[in-house]
């Protein structure tokens, strides 16, 4: 969750997916709050992983036309 705070400060913007090791449900409401786009408890599916990754893509070319934009858009930021 360290990292995430760090992430936030420099760049309030950019999505966070995070996942944990340990994945209780306080950690994973305190990633939330903190500003995670998601967050994933280990053990967990591929399957999960691809919704996730859909969802965000889908979210991206709705802001921004394509996710690959996204992704080159936030990196110039």
């Amino acid at each position: 969750l360290g990292a995430l705070g760090e992430i936030k400060a420099i760049s309030p913007g950019t999505d966070v997916i995070m996942m944990t090791a340990f994945g209780s449900e306080e950690t994973i409401s305190e990633a939330l709050e903190k500003g995670a786009l998601f967050c994933l408890a280990k053990p967990f599916d591929v399957d999960t992983i691809r919704k996730i990754l859909a969802r965000y893509g889908a979210k991206c070319r709705k802001l921004y036309g394509s996710p690959a934009y996204a992704l080159r858009f936030q990196a110039d930021t």
